[in-house]
């Protein structure tokens, strides 16, 4: 178990940014009791980008990022998820927590591109029926 009492606030991220990536759950919640931030930044970009994006991310890590304070609504998360091949679970949670499946990326893409692109047919369906079941966001 980390020692966290007297780290820097960077230091206690950069054990979340660990706990994360070797997916541990108890770990995380540690480091997120003791005050990581769930939305700092991870070369320029906020956490929950990275995390989605690492090898066999558990859904239940994602969940307990979202329910420490992690965006779910940041433009490109379900595509970045879905391009790092996450679990369908993990997209479940993105999208019940909020995260729009009718989103674009800043190279115009929705997750459903990028599902259909890489022939991953269980990520399609899922992001289709979300997509059909919330209204389209208005553009401004």
């Amino acid at each position: 178990m980390p020692r966290l009492r007297g780290l820097s606030q960077a230091s206690r991220d950069h054990q979340l940014e660990r706990a994360a990536v070797v997916f541990a759950p108890g770990l995380l919640q540690v480091v997120l009791d003791h005050g990581a931030n769930p939305n700092h930044h991870v070369k320029g970009e906020p956490f929950l980008l990275f995390a989605v994006q690492q090898p066999n991310i558990q859904p239940s890590t994602v969940l307990e990022l979202i329910q420490a304070g992690a965006e779910p609504r940041i433009p490109g998360l379900l595509q970045r998820a879905v391009r790092g091949r996450a679990a369908a679970g993990v997209l479940r949670v993105l999208l019940k927590a909020g995260a729009d499946p009718h989103g674009v990326d800043k190279d115009g893409h929705t997750a459903m591109d990028y599902a259909r692109e890489l022939k991953n047919d269980a990520a399609l369906a899922l992001l289709e029926e979300a997509a059909k079941a919330a209204p389209v966001s208005p553009v401004e």
